[in-house]
């Protein structure tokens, strides 16, 4: 698995993969797993 290291839940897989396909790079979140993933937080 490529992400087998992170502490990933249900909801953050799906918020993940939606981001991913809709190919949105900005998350509005103070989780950070988003940026480790990537992703630019926006808070």
């Amino acid at each position: 698995m490529k992400y087998a290291d992170k502490n990933l839940c249900f909801t953050d897989c799906s918020s993940v993969a939606t981001l991913w396909q809709r190919a949105i790079a900005n998350a509005f979140t103070v989780d950070y797993r988003f940026r480790q993933l990537g992703f630019v937080m926006r808070a």
